[in-house]
């Protein structure tokens, strides 16, 4: 099977699995839940993303917060092996594994649903944990201010489509890297060539360079990815996107890679 014609039937499982999703709320308005409505879900199916303010309450984040503390604290778990750390940026992977909290959140009705949405089928999430500081708060897990974040080239994550769940752990504005994000840009046709390399490669990540990213971002809107503490954002990955240079600050965000 040639790539192309892989990518144009991943494309058609997805929005075969949007349409029927969207279809039972429709009929039955129980089945969405709380956190959003049908309006999001249509975003989200075409322009790529969606945001979802007030997601996640306080005293949730405080147990989130408390379980990545206790899981950096245990003695047994390395940064090197599980995550990534660099000067003024840490990267934590899997963390369900480490945490029973963390493994239950993910499991909650909201996550399931949103799995069946986008892939037609149960996949659960794996859990990160990115922090990103300017050295003005000193703690003992991540020192120094970071020049540039993780994941701070324009790229795409695959050939794909691909959803991630960014939860904010706190204030996310243009200062503390917020993440760029280009609508619909998986459907732009100066992209496709880029996707059937992925696809034949079969490699994760790829970088956009500056004069492609240029030509997309002409017809494609670029929008940061900003909000308060508690807002999550839905994400197809597949569209380009990149961490923006943190001027000052912290960024504190857990995802949810589906």
């Amino acid at each position: 099977m040639s790539a192309k014609i892989h990518i144009q039937i991943n494309y058609l499982i997805t929005q075969l699995s949007n349409k029927v999703i969207i279809y039972i709320c429709k009929l039955f308005p129980f089945f969405c839940p709380k956190a959003l409505n049908i309006k999001d879900l249509y975003q989200l199916k075409n322009e790529g993303y969606v945001k979802l303010p007030r997601f996640i309450k306080e005293s949730d984040i405080a147990i989130c917060q408390k379980s990545i503390l206790n899981i950096l604290d245990d003695i047994n778990f390395d940064i090197k092996i599980n995550g990534e750390l660099k000067k003024g940026n840490i990267k934590i992977n899997s963390l369900q594994k480490f945490s029973k909290y963390l493994n239950k959140m993910r499991q909650q009705y909201f996550y399931i649903f949103m799995s069946f949405f986008f892939y037609g089928y149960l996949k659960m999430p794996n859990i990160i944990f990115t922090y990103t500081s300017d050295g003005t708060i000193k703690n003992r897990y991540v020192t120094g201010k970071c020049k540039k974040q993780i994941a701070g080239d324009p790229h795409f994550d695959n050939y794909k489509n691909y959803l991630k769940i960014m939860i904010l752990l706190g204030d996310v504005d243009v200062n503390n890297g917020p993440t760029s994000f280009v609508q619909r840009s998986a459907a732009n046709k100066k992209m496709q060539d880029s996707y059937i390399k992925n696809c034949e490669n079969k490699k994760g990540k790829k970088v956009v360079d500056k004069i492609l990213l240029r030509k997309i971002c002409i017809s494609n809107n670029v929008v940061q990815l900003t909000g308060k503490k508690g807002d999550a954002y839905l994400i197809n990955t597949k569209n380009v996107h990149w961490a923006e240079n943190l001027i000052y600050g912290n960024r504190e965000i857990l995802w949810l890679y589906f």
